[in-house]
């Protein structure tokens, strides 16, 4: 799980720095389930003034991952240029200290940010290989992120009305959801929705209904 994906990184030495690093964990986990709650006004209440403290400690570990949620809730908020440079601070700060989940979290979260909502969709998929590598050099495999990673590629070549191909990348990230995050897993029903969507975009309508069907079964 991402804790212990998390613990593979070196803990500050300095007593007093871990503990403004803990301290400041338990507000990105509170500012992450705004985000994934959909509450995105109190997430950026709690992520902002955290990712300016994070910068104030020497620690970059916990600078990558106070930018990352930073980012994500500016881009619900509109702010894509904005999440775009915190997405590349995250990057840079995880690199350096060799935080290899906060790494490909950055390039996974770049790959959809660029390719799909910023519409660069070349650029989006140059980066969705960087994140790629990311994922195949972790030892302790990311399979969420994996599976995020499947569906921004889908979104990307669904954009480009390579609907075939964003049909084998949606049913490839429905499987590894389902497999490693269970079917009542809000993540198994998001991407078995977006796969039934594109079944109907390509004339499938008995496929897309059965697996829309599906989708619906899984959320409830």
């Amino acid at each position: 799980d991402v804790a212990a994906l998390r613990s593979e990184v070196r803990p500050p030495k300095d007593p007093d720095v871990r503990a403004r690093v803990d301290a400041l964990r338990k507000e990105i986990r509170e500012a992450k389930a705004l985000y994934d709650t959909g509450r995105y006004e109190a997430g950026l209440r709690v992520a902002a003034p955290v990712s300016t403290r994070a910068r104030d400690i020497p620690y970059k570990p916990i600078q990558a991952e106070a930018f990352i949620v930073l980012a994500q809730l500016r881009a619900k908020d509109g702010a894509m240029a904005d999440a775009e440079n915190l997405l590349h601070e995250a990057l840079w700060a995880a690199e350096a200290s060799r935080h290899d989940f906060a790494a490909a979290e950055s390039w996974v979260a770049l790959t959809m940010l660029v390719g799909y909502r910023l519409a660069r969709t070349d650029e989006g998929l140059r980066l969705g290989r960087h994140a790629a590598a990311a994922l195949e050099r972790m030892s302790t495999p990311a399979h969420e992120l994996a599976a995020l990673l499947e569906n921004a590629i889908a979104c990307i070549r669904e954009a480009r009305g390579e609907y075939d191909a964003a049909l084998r990348h949606y049913q490839r990230a429905t499987e590894i959801a389902e497999k490693h995050l269970g079917a009542d897993h809000v993540r198994t029903s998001h991407f078995t929705h977006n796969a039934g969507m594109t079944l109907r975009k390509l004339g499938r309508f008995d496929e897309s209904l059965r697996t829309l069907e599906r989708a619906l079964s899984l959320h409830e």
